[in-house]
């Protein structure tokens, strides 16, 4: 059994999986937050999963997250909210500013508002927080396999009804099934629509981390900030349960 965010009790159906186990576990291609989340979401309903991750060492890159609650009521789902307590921030609002001018044009309540009405929590997170969170959990979850400096690149039908998979370091391995979650730039979308090319949009994000103490007091509030002028806007939120 497994509490939601409205307090509610459901059980996961943990036998639900049983028409996959016996074709092996599920193959994920890439170990960043999809193939992590995956991993967690199927073993919690039973069915073994084996994480193949391209890098060898830490995944640590990247700057803030923003959760609604159609993301953290998932988070919520699959226990990890004590995992990710001490790592996240709870805004109180959200203060839409005049990017040239420096007023204040707007804000929208967050914190226990939205919690009331959506059923679950807004959240901001440091990327790396959130997957590290997920891979103590997956590392912590039997049912869970995770093999790193493995890439698959390639396909085919395995034995049964399962698949069988090749990487570029050589070897191949049969599952149930193969689940692409290997990022931006996937080596398998072309294995499922070869049509499709990435199109640059012409957009630039830029993200950077600030410790909260050498910023401007206004820029300490629990609040997420947005700064709109032309052609640009600016957004900043508390991170690393808000340092």
């Amino acid at each position: 059994p497994a509490g939601n965010a409205t307090g509610r009790r459901y059980r996961h159906p943990r036998g639900r999986g049983r028409a996959l186990t016996g074709r092996g576990p599920v193959l994920i291609a890439g170990g960043g937050i999809a193939g992590l989340t995956t991993a967690r979401a199927l073993a919690r309903r039973g069915i073994p999963a084996e994480v193949l991750e391209t890098r060898s060492g830490p995944i640590d890159e990247g700057a803030g997250i923003q959760l609604g609650p159609n993301a953290t009521r998932i988070l919520i789902g699959l226990g990890l909210e004590a995992r990710l307590a001490p790592h996240i921030a709870v805004p109180e609002h959200i203060v839409v500013n005049d990017g040239v001018e420096g007023r204040e044009l707007t804000r929208f309540p967050l914190g226990e508002t939205i919690h009331r009405r959506h059923g679950a929590p807004y959240w901001v997170v440091h990327r790396a927080d959130l997957y590290k969170a997920l891979l103590d959990a997956a590392r912590a979850e039997p049912l869970i396999s995770i093999a790193a400096g493995r890439t698959v690149t390639a396909v085919e039908p395995g034995a049964g009804r399962g698949v069988r998979i090749h990487m570029a370091e050589g070897g191949s391995a049969d599952g149930a099934l193969l689940v692409a979650a290997d990022g931006l730039w996937s080596r398998l979308r072309a294995l499922l629509a070869p049509g499709v090319r990435l199109e640059a949009t012409g957009v630039t994000a830029a993200r950077s981390i600030l410790a909260m103490d050498t910023v401007p007091r206004r820029f300490q509030a629990p609040v997420t900030g947005i700064w709109l002028a032309p052609d640009c806007h600016v957004v900043h939120y508390p991170v690393a349960g808000g340092r």
